[in-house]
């Protein structure tokens, strides 16, 4: 198969057109809320080279988060209004919130040789897949719901039943998708999740598909 070519976002006069380039290198990681995902693209992100694809939201920012570094935190109506413009390239409605992944985070990034890491849901999965559908996908497990539940738990005391019961539901729903991804990543022990994303990307990088350049350099 060729490597998948895509087209380089510019803006003009407020709206999105596109020339082709080369896409990067892309890796999407879900997970359901409380599974430890943010953690382990932090650990693995010290031990080998990562991009990070930086998402809009309409949420607020929480303590010590800034914008343009965690999230761009943007207005509903900027959201909708870049949304309509054909920004980006999928969008989510999670916990009240808007969030979205702009082809511009993707398309910046075709030069680069490190892994551009995607941190979206199964809906955005889907959504990035139907376009670009030799991206590496990876789903992260909780070691039980009542871990996961733990977890939220102790990331949010002050979260209410029903919210909780919510989340926890969704959960399950997410985890019985997890068969559409390539990877299933177990995490029950952070330094070892780490490590098996670590070889998920390294072996991904061998793919006769993202060494055509190697493979024409030596025959042509």
């Amino acid at each position: 198969m060729p490597v998948l070519y895509f087209s380089q976002l510019y803006q003009k006069n407020g709206g999105f057109f596109v020339n082709k380039k080369n896409i990067p290198n892309i890796v999407i990681i879900s997970a359901p809320s409380g599974a430890g995902k943010s953690t382990l693209i932090k650990g693995l992100n010290k031990i080998m080279p990562l991009k990070y694809s930086i998402s809009h939201t309409t949420r607020s920012p929480r303590a010590g988060e800034k914008d343009g570094v965690e999230y761009h935190f943007v207005t509903l109506e900027k959201f909708q209004e870049l949304s309509q413009e054909g920004a980006f390239i999928e969008t989510a409605f999670i916990h009240s919130n808007w969030y979205g992944t702009s082809w511009q985070s993707i398309l910046s990034s075709h030069e680069s040789e490190d892994w551009l890491i995607l941190d979206i849901d199964i809906n955005g999965f889907r959504s990035v897949k139907k376009n670009m559908p030799d991206i590496v996908s990876i789903f992260v497990l909780p070691p039980s719901l009542d871990v996961l539940k733990e977890r939220i738990l102790h990331r949010q005391p002050l979260i209410d039943s029903f919210e909780l019961h919510e989340r926890l539901s969704i959960a399950k729903t997410e985890i019985s998708a997890a068969f559409e991804y390539d990877y299933i990543v177990l995490n029950q022990d952070i330094d070892k999740s780490v490590d098996e994303l670590s070889f998920i990307l390294r072996c991904e990088k061998l793919r006769c598909l993202r060494r055509h350049d190697l493979i024409r350099s030596l025959c042509c």
